[in-house]
């Protein structure tokens, strides 16, 4: 607004000088060049990602909303990660809360984007929801930016019931959200006790091999160089566990498998 001559509604603001200015806003497709929506945002994302530098802003209106939620979701946190390192000054508007929020898994780093890294605000315009005499949920936009993330659970359904969408079908959506999260949190539980189970065996496995060892006939030299690599699979094979979800490998390999066991035999 500043460099358009106009006031800045602000007490400070504080910005670079802009040279360029891209967007990704809409959610037309393309009957002409025969491309589908995600198609369209797609080429144009690949665009600005060649031409942004620091002297550019981008605004990028809920990227990744043209396909399946978990493709939107990886696409959106490369995206984000591409555009913090150019050091573009950015706007970016999404439904995606993980984004927003700090990962644990170290091979998705890209998780953490918008949940730690300095220069980067998380924020999110400010609602009122209130029962009015009849029962029915009133939703109030105060137009106002607040820090963090949005608060409200379910904002989607109670702006419906509050636009006076039919209730019948807010019943069935409510019923739908709430088996939703429920079979997430079941899986999130389920997921931590195979860990602990597989954490359980992989000691196991270890004392196991600790035991054999006392009768090895291995010298000094190589006994020592032997346990060394076995603690170093220990550690790696404890890292694989804490790092990986619910799959269908439940029972850890033997730390031996990877070592050669006849040195010690």
């Amino acid at each position: 607004m500043a460099q358009v001559g106009c006031f800045v509604p602000a007490q400070y603001a504080a910005f670079p000088v802009i040279q360029q200015l891209f967007v990704r806003m809409s959610t037309d497709d393309s009957i002409e060049a025969n491309m589908s929506t995600f198609s369209l945002e797609m080429r144009e994302m690949a665009f600005i990602l060649r031409n942004i530098n620091n002297r550019s802003l981008a605004i990028i209106d809920e990227l990744g909303r043209g396909t399946s939620t978990r493709d939107g979701l990886a696409i959106a946190m490369a995206i984000s990660e591409a555009l913090i390192q150019s050091n573009t000054l950015t706007w970016f508007s999404t439904h995606f809360q993980q984004l927003g929020e700090p990962s644990n898994i170290d091979r998705v780093r890209t998780a953490k984007v918008l949940g730690n890294r300095p220069g980067v605000l998380n924020l999110h315009l400010a609602t009122e929801v209130y029962e009015t005499d009849s029962g029915n949920p009133k939703m109030t936009m105060l137009y106002r930016v607040t820090s963090g993330q949005i608060q409200e659970d379910h904002y989607g359904l109670n702006l419906a019931r509050a636009i006076g969408f039919p209730e019948r079908f807010i019943e069935v959506a409510e019923e739908v959200s709430k088996t939703l999260a429920e079979s997430i949190e079941r899986k999130k539980q389920n997921s931590q006790s195979r860990k602990l189970l597989r954490r359980r065996k992989l000691i196991l496995n270890l004392h196991d091999t600790l035991l054999q060892l006392q009768e090895s006939d291995m010298d000094d030299d190589a006994l020592g160089s032997y346990l060394r690599r076995l603690q170093s699979e220990f550690v790696s094979r404890m890292d694989e566990i804490e790092q990986a979800g619910v799959t269908d490998r439940d029972e850890p390999v033997s730390l031996t498998e990877t070592l050669d066991a006849s040195e010690w035999r």
